[in-house]
């Protein structure tokens, strides 16, 4: 009766508190608010980021193919001009250098309908495409005058016979009867007249004044919807930080309040763990206090069953050794604390042989039968040492003080054990004169290797005892 009484308080203690439901549901719920707001937020952000990227991009290749237009008018209209009014070089050899240039650009899609039609279902201000259509009309005035001033000059000089002449000649318009009728000179000096007439310049200044015009336009409509952007980028940006002090102050408080209620008794709870003592039923949020209420009712039932798993874990069923689980540990507490850190260790590793060919054949008892008395043979040959199964069909034996000869002399008794019981075991082992400085691992895979060769030679020879 007395045990009932004492266990009440404690039951009704540990349901006190506040639940930690009760705590995090109206909070949490706050928070996916402010989150769905900040996701929100977000993504405006970006799709303004991503129109603002745009407007820059497209106002930067609206400059770039207006400009383009400009550029190939000029190089056509320079290296034209220096060809007409300088066809032959002063070592009579045709001067190719403009031809080349002017062949090369005639390739280029930087001329009138080309330039246009980049523009066509674009957001570029009609008043910049109408200006860049005069452009276009201009320019093309400007190829038609310098087309027909190279017919007339190539009809002194002809076109020499280079590549890009093959892009030149099929542009040439037919000259007339009356120019044909003239002399050279006079069609040279036609030709010079059609690229130094005012009306020629005049076009030349029209095409760079419209442009930049449709230049200035663009970029000033562009720069507007830009700033638009740049403003509503800078709002949301705003209303983002403002939203994200929000979660931050929030996520203070309930850190602070997990803190107080659910991390220090936690803490505090871990330390009594570690120490192996009871945990206080007092602490914390309410699911704490059940879960330290809970975990003092195990620990009492662990006190009572850990001897007998202790025991279980380190105990070979079927021989009844110590299995390797307590082999790794006996050799790790020897290496740590060692009785006597100047005597001798000998670590002895065996192998049953032929252990899968008695299962194969005479049935897995049989196998067992062959295990049993193999560690029976362990046992009566190394009274002095711990013995241990290691593994299916492997053995170990530690000994302490003892010396090689005294180890050789178990073996021959093992030896002879062994063969008396008709079974075969194959076995190697090592000495490590003092503990101190010894690796027990290392020393451990002598005595396999040396296992290993005793079985190859046991299984060359057919022989119980390889030949030494």
């Amino acid at each position: 009766m007395s045990n009932v009484k004492s266990e009440k308080p404690r039951k009704n203690f540990s349901r006190k508190g506040i639940s930690v439901t009760a705590f995090l549901s109206p909070s949490l719920v706050v928070l996916f608010a402010l989150h769905v707001i900040i996701v929100g937020l977000i993504i405006e952000v970006n799709n303004v980021s991503t129109t603002l990227s745009g407007i820059m991009q497209r106002s930067a290749g609206y400059v770039t193919d207006a400009t383009s237009l400009l550029a190939g008018s000029s190089v056509l209209s320079d290296t034209a001009t220096n060809y007409v009014l300088r066809p032959v070089l002063p070592d009579d050899t045709p001067n190719v250098g403009p031809l080349i240039a002017y062949g090369t650009e005639l390739q280029n899609k930087r001329r009138g309908n080309d330039v246009l039609a980049k523009f066509e279902g674009t957001d570029a201000p009609k008043e910049a495409i109408d200006m860049l259509i005069e452009a276009a009309n201009n320019a093309d005035y400007l190829l038609k005058s310098q087309l027909h001033a190279l017919a007339l000059i190539t009809s002194v000089h002809p076109l020499p016979g280079i590549p890009q002449t093959a892009v030149i000649a099929p542009l040439l318009p037919a000259l007339t009867e009356e120019e044909y009728s003239a002399s050279e000179q006079t069609r040279a000096m036609r030709a010079a007249d059609l690229l130094l007439s005012r009306t020629y310049g005049d076009a030349k200044g029209l095409v760079s004044a419209d442009v930049n015009a449709a230049v200035g336009i663009i970029q000033s409509s562009q720069g507007q919807k830009a700033g638009d952007a740049s403003g509503r980028l800078a709002s949301l940006r705003a209303w983002l930080w403002g939203t994200a002090i929000s979660i931050m102050v929030l996520l203070v408080f309930i850190f602070f309040l997990l803190y107080k209620e659910l991390f220090l008794p936690v803490l505090h709870s871990s330390k009594l763990i570690e120490s192996d003592d009871r945990l206080a039923e007092g602490k914390g949020f309410r699911e704490m206090r059940l879960l330290s209420s809970s975990y003092n009712g195990l620990k009492a039932r662990r006190d009572a069953l850990d001897e007998a798993l202790r025991i279980a874990a380190e105990r070979d069923v079927l021989t009844c050794l110590a299995n390797r689980f307590a082999f790794d540990h006996y050799l790790a507490k020897l290496s740590a604390t060692p009785l006597d850190m100047d005597q001798s260790v000998t670590i002895c590793i065996f192998d049953v042989n032929y252990l899968k060919e008695t299962n194969d054949s005479m049935g897995h008892a049989a196998g067992d039968g062959l295990l049993k008395e193999a560690a029976y043979c362990l046992e009566r040959c190394f009274k002095g040492g711990k013995c241990f199964r290691i593994g299916g069909d492997e053995f170990a034996c530690v000994l302490l003080g003892v010396t090689e000869e005294e180890v050789h002399k178990m073996m021959d008794t093992f030896q002879t054990m062994q063969e008396e019981k008709h079974i075969s075991v194959s076995y190697g082992y090592a000495v490590a004169p003092s503990l101190r400085g010894t690796d027990l691992e290392a020393l451990m895979r002598v005595a396999d290797d040396a296992m290993y060769a005793c079985k190859d030679e046991m299984h060359r020879t057919g022989k119980y005892r390889p030949k030494m």
